[in-house]
């Protein structure tokens, strides 16, 4: 049997893939919008679903890289927070925020997280890894502009981080009705349902903020990363499912 590469595979299934595209730039969303996006995140999963398991070599793994990496993130500005680093006008609000991470992420961990992983394993479920509308499209036909993402990962992966990168380009929308959504288009449990949850909630907006101030990636004076910190705390504050 001829060896099929992903790419090739996913253009026998009527895909188109333009890797030389346009910047997009990202807009505002409405919830039908959103919607539009989940359902064809599904259809893509579907698609996955059939890759032939003799071709697998050619994908990698990142099973539960997207939990480690909130979890490092968590890590690391708390100790930032202990060492004294952050100006003292705002530890109340660093030690709040991580407060709703470590909420987040043991919503998380109550999610029997391992029996999700092992169910990914056995399914050898594959994800597209960005999956807003600037990279997974439809247009008479889905459309996929860039493939690095693609993994071996659980579904829930490609759904918590679509809403997580979305939450700031829609005003109004109900996480929990949308989260069922996907529960049933994807045939999921209660499991599920608390994993993504969790991790939608998890502050990731303002820990990063945090992040980048402690480490120079961004040459911000105080009152800059004031008011970015300012904005993402609340931002962060105003999503929670937990």
């Amino acid at each position: 049997m001829k060896f099929l590469t992903i790419e090739e595979y996913l253009k026998n299934r009527g895909i188109t893939i333009l890797k030389n595209k346009e910047k997009v730039i990202a807009k505002q969303l409405n919830e039908g919008e959103v919607y539009f996006q989940l359902n064809l995140i599904n259809k893509i999963h579907k698609i996955l679903r059939e890759y032939p398991s003799n071709f697998i070599p050619s994908i990698q793994s990142t099973i539960g890289e997207d939990y480690e990496q909130i979890k490092v993130l968590q890590k690391r500005v708390n100790r930032y927070l202990e060492v004294g680093y952050f100006p003292g006008k705002i530890e109340e609000k660093v030690e709040n925020i991580l407060n709703l991470s470590n909420l987040a992420v043991t919503q998380i961990e109550k999610s029997d997280y391992l029996s999700i992983f092992r169910r990914a394993m056995d399914n050898k479920e594959i994800t597209l890894g960005y999956c807003d509308d600037k990279n997974l499209n439809y247009n008479k036909g889905i459309i996929i502009y860039d493939l690095k993402g693609i993994a071996y990962n659980f579904v829930e992966s490609d759904y918590g981080k679509f809403l997580l990168k979305i939450k700031r380009r829609i005003k109004i929308i109900n996480y929990n009705e949308a989260i069922e959504f996907i529960l049933t288009q994807e045939g999921l449990d209660n499991n599920s349902k608390k994993y993504l949850n969790g991790y939608i909630s998890f502050p990731l907006e303002t820990l990063k903020t945090l992040q980048k101030y402690k480490e120079g990636k961004k040459q911000w004076n105080e009152e800059t990363f004031y008011y970015k910190f300012m904005k993402a705390y609340e931002f962060d504050n105003s999503i929670t499912l937990l």
